[in-house]
């Protein structure tokens, strides 16, 4: 009787072995597969002249708005500067007139 029960588990142990060899290989097969796939996918030449030419656009227009804006900031900080500059001398000739008495 024991010898029939380990022969049986011993039957049994070679079957799951046989089974687990048998999925690892599935399991091999289908790796190499998808591999093979993802390498044909990636070698092939997808359009991407297009997607390219789009993106190229797009950066070109944000240049163009971003340069635009600095223009018109640096119009309007130069204005500023030059309002505050008069407004500045405005002030100090109030002051000055002002310590001497001149109001």
């Amino acid at each position: 009787m024991p010898d029939d029960m380990q022969k049986t588990i011993k039957e049994i142990e070679g079957e799951a072995e046989s089974i687990i060899m048998k999925a690892k290989k599935k399991a091999k097969e289908i790796l190499e597969k998808a591999r093979a796939q993802t390498s044909e996918i990636l070698s092939e030449n997808l359009p991407t002249d297009d997607i390219e030419e789009e993106k190229n656009h797009i950066i070109r227009d944000a240049e163009d708005e971003a340069r635009k804006q600095i223009d018109e900031a640096e119009k309007k900080s130069s204005k500023l500067a030059t309002g505050a500059s008069g407004k500045i001398e405005k002030i100090v000739k109030m002051i000055v007139d002002s310590i001497r008495g001149d109001d």
